[in-house]
């Protein structure tokens, strides 16, 4: 999926797998602090005005790739 918008001013694509995710990239609108949920995991991404960063499960943990 993609050009998903989230709260906090995000622009998000994802990538699932098996009704898993795969990864998903986020590009920030607007500075800010973003928390990201996925399978009751929680990750907090600091970002920049433009910056995009990707997100995976690693070792069934979510985590920056």
């Amino acid at each position: 999926m993609t050009g998903l918008k989230a709260r906090g001013a995000l622009d998000v694509d994802v990538w699932w797998k098996d009704g898993r995710l795969e990864r998903a990239r986020l590009t920030a609108v607007k500075a800010g602090r973003h928390r990201v949920v996925v399978g009751g995991q929680s990750l907090v991404v600091d970002m920049r005005q433009g910056e995009t960063v990707e997100l995976g499960l690693q070792g069934g943990e979510l985590r920056r790739v």
